[in-house]
């Protein structure tokens, strides 16, 4: 059975989230330091636990360019790499309602396309199916970044020790405590207190101006939504209407 989706928000909420958090990571009273044996170990677990709990339900907000916003909520599958999300968004990607991907394709539900299509005596659709393409989509590029969050075996733990990960201070998701860890200036974990589950992950670009937060809770398997092929369309059977779509012509 397929989660019930809840919507996270708009840019407003968005950017405010960023805000909220940035501030939030300029305070530390009893950091930072570098991590001990037992929080490298703990690290070393984190990613391998996202694969072997399934799967997980994220919330995802981010500034994919600098004056645009997105948010992302849904589900992930981090055993077969897919899942699917509603998303509200400015610039590009504003016409994407809804998408269902992989790391081969992506499903956009795109009300405005398919309106437009319909005029122009298209056979009706609700999903427009295109490539995966970091490079070229901002919502792609983000939905590579939540796929990242998973690796099939543990780290090193003295790898981590080496490269200078920092433990910043104790928090909280959700009312879930949490202790936070630097990677780097651009890469931030929060981590439930005592164990390896992750409940955030916090990034930014090497300018620091393209934030990203992916929040994760409710581990455990995801069934994607069935689609029939009938309501699907490839995007080149639509590549004008769909490139007019995306540029707000």
């Amino acid at each position: 059975m397929t989660r019930t989706l809840r919507l996270a928000g708009t840019k407003a909420l968005a950017m405010a989230t960023l805000t909220v958090l940035a501030l939030a990571a300029c305070s530390s009273p009893s950091g930072p330091r570098g991590v001990t044996s037992e929080e490298a170990d703990r690290l070393s677990e984190v990613f391998f636990t996202n694969f072997d709990n399934e799967g997980a339900h994220f919330v995802l907000n981010a500034a994919p360019t600098p004056g645009t916003a997105m948010v992302i909520e849904g589900e992930v599958d981090f055993v077969e790499a897919q899942g699917y999300a509603v998303v509200s968004a400015t610039g590009s990607d504003a016409p994407v309602h809804g998408v269902i991907f992989s790391e081969a394709v992506v499903l956009e539900n795109m009300p405005q396309l398919v309106d437009l299509a319909a005029t122009a005596g298209q056979q009706p659709f609700t999903w427009v199916a295109r490539p995966f393409d970091s490079t070229a989509y901002q919502l792609d590029s983000l939905l590579g970044v939540l796929l990242g969050l998973s690796v099939q075996q543990r780290e090193n733990p003295l790898l981590l020790e080496q490269a200078g990960v920092q433990w910043l201070r104790e928090d909280a998701v959700n009312g879930v405590a949490v202790d936070v860890f630097e990677f780097s200036p651009q890469v931030r974990l929060w981590v439930e207190t005592g164990g390896t589950r992750l409940l955030r992950f916090e990034g930014n670009s090497s300018t620091l101006d393209r934030p990203i937060v992916i929040d994760l809770s409710e581990p455990g398997p995801v069934t994607l939504p069935l689609v029939e092929e009938a309501d699907v369309v490839q995007v080149a059977d639509v590549q004008d209407l769909y490139d007019a779509v995306r540029s707000g012509a």
